[in-house]
């Protein structure tokens, strides 16, 4: 330990103290994306009705799943992964707002949707999180 970081009466300083949380958490952020391309991928049969509306917003869905299941991908074997992290943080943003702006016949449509923006940036943050 350096003496500029002990103190007078022996106690260590603030930076001494271990942090709480170790290891990487890229891999369960990925890990988290991945299982919301799979939710999106399912829940447009599981949850979307059969009408024009309803479609539409399943084939956005489907979207959003090729491109956070892309990205999970492209985290997994990337040595950085700034990129996948910033489509993720992107798509999660996106799928909150086209949760509230666009129309949607199924409230659990809606749910999903938000659900899945929530989970898709919580895991952005945790690939993005300095090791």
């Amino acid at each position: 330990m350096p003496e500029e970081q002990v103190k007078l009466n022996g106690a260590r300083s603030l930076e001494t103290y271990p942090t709480g949380v170790t290891g990487d958490d890229r891999p369960v952020g990925l890990a988290l994306v991945g299982a919301v391309a799979v939710w999106l991928t399912v829940s447009q049969w599981a949850i979307y009705p059969f009408t024009i509306v309803g479609q539409n917003n399943a084939l956005r869905a489907c979207g959003f799943a090729i491109v956070l299941g892309l990205a999970a991908l492209l985290g997994w074997h990337a040595s950085r992964r700034v990129i996948p992290g910033l489509v993720c943080a992107a798509a999660g943003v996106l799928l909150l707002i086209v949760a509230g702006l666009m129309p949607h016949v199924a409230d659990r449509s809606v749910i999903s949707e938000v659900v899945s923006g929530v989970v898709t940036l919580l895991a952005a943050a945790l690939v993005l999180r300095d090791p």
